[in-house]
């Protein structure tokens, strides 16, 4: 619905602004007359209009030339004129003269008029009557300009005007001119990339790129953080196709033709906020991480296919990618510290101190140049920063001068680096905040990004919980004027940005006031957020949970999940996650990460589905000890229960987790618990294929290879004489162990490694055939060939979001000569060493990098440690192929195997095995009762 507003005089213009902004609030679209200068262009748009906001100062204000009337007064003659639009009058001033006061009286006779005395007070008369007419937050989706038109998803909204910046907007310019078509713009949080980028993309591209074409915006903040949609999104802009064409192509498709058509035309893509897409902010919410909380060395990207995407776009000349974030991803800091071709780098610090300066004027906060300068440069001069004060300066007695030398305000900073000081400046800032005001932020803060008008709305805590069938009430009303005011209070106070660009009217914190405001929340007002949160989400039609391609597509959910939790509703939380999310995340997307994120606060209280997917996400992501001490917290909770079945997956959980870890002895054991509990179950052990699979795969771990593939084909066998399918990844878990027999035995074919390979199977399965393929390569001495399919196994692991280990890398590059590269990929590999789990650390490759990189000492401080790896509980538990392999490297090191001792069985402890053992003779004890 259309809205228009009216001219008015000098003196009333701040009410307008006002009126502008209500009806943005509302999802309605506001038509300013200010805007529209000819008369007739001013009527016919008047006329196509729904609702006429008549806005009456001391005095009509200008008119057109050659008439006597004002623009105001020829308005409303247009609208009286007709039925539409219906006229809303206020009366925003004291009449001065009679004809003002003549017009006021036809306006209250004929329409009605409201006095108002302050801008507060009249956004809240004007609400009430704009109400009735609000917006539909789910209409028409949002028309894709054709190029070369700006095209923005969402558009930036910041808290301040953009200040300054003269240098690195020079550098911006320059790198338009170049032949490098990325620039990655990076800094922390707050100091104004994303202002920096868009100030750029909007105002100085068009006069430095050379025929630029379009110019496309896409925000990892309120966008989504997912490259597919990132790709979509730019197709539908660069080729005119309709969205549900191009929603049907495959992802190869798709990122083809985006490729193809960014290289026939210049454009300029912004990728803002890009650090969303790395394994460092890889989680369900990240939107309130600190820079000094982030896990900086974590840097790959975390959905599929998103890296081979991004470094393709360093190739798309002649268009250009600008990318704003906290962290350089690997993507594009090329290998092992060597820069990527095409890619330019600008570390952004923060405003110059004339700059700063010049912002706070900007501001409406003015103040003594030499203090400005002696306290923002405590702070950097930090953008955040400086527009925070000057929300605080604005509502201080002695502006912004007197809030800097108050102990209570400037003058009580502590000592100490950044962090501390913006911690402080927050907390004032904060606790200036109104009570009520501060409440609704904490509200804000609970939900894991941007909100749109309806979240906003349904969690408006002005409103009584359960206020179903209140909507349109006199209650309702006032609750929402109160929370426009609220809003445009935080929003003044910069502690709140708003997008007022589309009827969804997002809301969004920067994450460093995000992280603040959701610290200073209660435990009772998380509680209540999480209510509102979980209601709004619940009644939302549910999403397609089973064609998610990223963790994107499934936000509607996770935040009810997330919700559910923060309510303290823990088992509706775990029904959600078995129903709809489990499978999604662990199995289709590898998305591990997210998952121990997610059900970490589960770990004790979750039902035992969720806590058993939360023991796969550890061993998922190698950290086996925690993995085991999960699933021995499992299989105690299912000897209580007495559940047979439960107590049968923790068993089979448990002995996996133990072989990772090395102890091969207490696995095989574990095994043999398993099937004796299959057998007093009434279960035959001899007929469950997962434990002639798992028996199988030990043997051929332990080098026995004939007995190992047998018991493969008897796994096979049993699966094939069952009713029902076998699960998901059987039979390319024992299509892959086949390989591994083969690999061992020196006879491993490229035939049989395609055919493992076309055996549908998760992320897991294809990194695992994609390691064997580069392993047999390499020991068929094909360096080349080998290198390129050891990339390929990086790659599955960026795209699960899994940190590579580059130590076959190294060795590959030092046999291929190159001895750099490979000096710095060993050294990348030696960095990431401690974060893995001792018994998965590729000792052997690398000593045999240090070898062949001459680095003697190193190697066989190396291949001793790959000896003690391999030997795990000594023979006939040792890992075999491992063990002769780290001989190997001994012998062409010429140093001695060392003496380590074969571990006692009877040493050997296993988790809870008096428990199970007499759980085992209970079930056997009742089968022979039931006999």
């Amino acid at each position: 619905m259309r809205v228009f507003v009216s001219s008015t005089s000098e003196e009333s213009a701040r009410y307008r602004g006002a009126a502008l902004a209500v009806c943005h609030r509302l999802g309605l679209r506001p038509v300013d007359a200010a805007g529209l200068p000819d008369p007739a262009v001013r009527r016919d748009t008047l006329r196509q209009c729904d609702l006429f906001v008549l806005l009456l100062g001391a005095e009509f204000g200008d008119g057109p030339s050659g008439t006597h009337a004002s623009y105001l007064e020829l308005e409303y003659e247009w609208a009286a004129a007709r039925q539409r639009p219906r006229i809303l009058a206020f009366a925003v001033a004291p009449a001065t003269d009679e004809s003002v006061d003549r017009f006021a009286t036809v306006l209250r006779t004929r329409h009605g008029l409201t006095r108002v005395e302050t801008v507060p007070e009249f956004r809240a008369a004007l609400l009430r009557s704009l109400v009735p007419y609000g917006g539909d937050p789910t209409e028409a989706t949002p028309v894709v300009p054709a190029p070369p038109a700006f095209h923005a998803v969402p558009p930036y909204v910041g808290s301040a005007p953009f200040t300054g910046r003269a240098e690195a907007l020079d550098t911006l310019d320059a790198w338009g001119r170049s032949d490098d078509p990325v620039l990655v713009v990076e800094s922390l949080g707050g100091v104004g990339k994303s202002a920096l980028t868009w100030e750029w993309a909007r105002n100085h591209a068009p006069g430095v790129v050379d025929g630029l074409h379009g110019r496309l915006w896409w925000s990892f903040y309120g966008g989504s953080a997912s490259i597919t949609r990132f790709l979509r999104e730019t197709l539908v802009y660069v080729s005119g196709l309709p969205r549900d064409e191009v929603g049907r192509l495959g992802r190869t498709e798709l990122t083809d033709q985006v490729l193809a058509a960014l290289r026939e035309r210049p454009y300029l893509l912004v990728l803002d906020g890009f650090e969303r897409l790395l394994a460092a902010f890889g989680r369900f919410d990240p939107s309130k991480l600190r820079d000094e909380d982030v896990e900086s060395a974590r840097r790959s990207l975390i959905e599929p296919h998103a890296d081979e995407v991004i470094r393709a776009l360093c190739t798309v000349e002649p268009s250009k990618v600008l990318v704003s974030t906290r962290l350089m991803p690997d993507a594009l800091a090329g290998r092992y510290g060597r820069p990527t071709p095409g890619v330019a780098h600008l570390r952004l610090p923060g405003l110059t101190d004339a700059d700063t300066q010049a912002l706070l004027d900007r501001l409406g906060t003015p103040g003594d140049t030499d203090a400005v300068t002696a306290f923002f440069r405590q702070v950097e001069n930090h953008p955040l920063l400086v527009g925070v004060v000057a929300g605080l300066a604005r509502n201080h007695p002695g502006g912004l001068d007197g809030w800097l030398a108050d102990p209570a305000g400037g003058a009580g900073a502590p000592e100490g680096d950044l962090s501390s000081r913006r911690a402080y400046l927050l907390d004032v800032a904060l606790s200036a905040t109104p009570a009520p005001h501060r409440q609704l932020l904490g509200w804000i803060s609970v939900l894991p990004g941007a909100v749109d008008r309806s979240t906003m709305d349904a969690i408006n805590p002005f409103r009584p919980a359960n206020a179903r069938g209140w909507d349109g009430s006199d209650e309702d009303v006032e609750a929402r004027v109160r929370l426009d005011a609220a809003l445009a209070d935080l929003e003044e106070r910069g502690l709140l940005w708003w997008d007022r660009s589309t009827a969804d009217n997002a809301y969004d914190l920067h994450p460093i006031v995000r992280a603040s405001v959701h610290d200073m929340l209660d435990a009772r007002e998380r509680v209540a957020a999480n209510e509102r949160i979980r209601d709004h989400f619940q009644s939302l039609p549910p999403e397609d949970v089973a064609s998610a391609t990223s963790i994107e597509d499934l936000r509607q959910t996770l935040t009810l999940f997330y919700a559910l939790i923060g309510a303290g509703q823990l088992a509706e939380a775990s029904a959600v996650w078995s129903r709809a999310l489990g499978d999604p995340l662990l199995m289709n997307l590898g998305a591990a990460t997210t998952v121990v994120d997610l059900l970490e606060p589960l770990a004790a209280d979750g039902s035992r589905a969720v806590r058993a997917d939360l023991a796969i996400a550890y061993f998922l992501l190698g950290q086996y000890t925690v993995a085991v001490a999960q699933d021995t917290s499992l299989l105690a909770d299912a000897l209580v229960a007495q559940d047979v079945e439960a107590v049968t997956r923790s068993l089979g959980r448990l002995a996996v987790g133990l072989a990772a870890t090395g102890r091969e002895i207490a696995a095989a054991w574990t095994i043999d618990l398993y099937a004796m509990l299959r057998d007093a179950a009434g279960a035959p052990a001899k007929e469950d294929p997962w434990l002639l699979g798992e028996r199988g795969i030990g043997a051929i771990r332990r080098g026995h290879l004939d007995e190992g593939l047998a018991l493969l084909d008897e796994s096979a066998a049993a699966a094939a004489a069952r009713r029902t399918a076998p699960p998901p990844g059987f039979e390319a878990d024992l299509a892959y162990w086949r390989c591994m027999a083969g690999l061992a035995a020196g006879d491993l074919s490229e035939a049989e490694v395609d055919a493992a390979a076309a055996h549908p199977g998760d992320w897991r399965h294809r990194r695992r055939v994609a390691e064997l393929r580069a392993e047999r390569l390499l020991r068929a001495q094909r360096y080349a060939d080998a290198l390129t399919a050891q990339h390929d196994v990086e790659r599955v692991d960026r795209d699960a979001g899994r940190e590579t280990m580059p130590a076959t890398t190294a060795y590959l590059l030092a046999r291929l000569d190159r001895r750099d590269e490979a000096s710095e990929a060993l050294d990348d590999a030696l960095g990431r060493l401690a974060a893995l789990h001792p018994a998965a650390r590729p000792h052997h490759r690398i000593g045999q990098a240090l070898l062949a990189l001459d680095r003697r000492d190193e190697a066989i401080e190396q291949a001793l440690l790959a000896y003690r790896r391999a030997w795990r509980d000594g023979p006939p538990y040792a890992a075999a192929l491992d063990l002769t392999d780290a001989r190997e490297l001994l012998t062409e090191l010429g140093v001695p195997e060392p003496s380590l001792e074969v571990t006692d069985p009877e040493s050997v402890r296993l988790p809870l095995d008096r428990d199970v053992r007499a759980f085992v003779s209970r079930c056997e004890e009742n089968a022979a009762r039931t006999g």
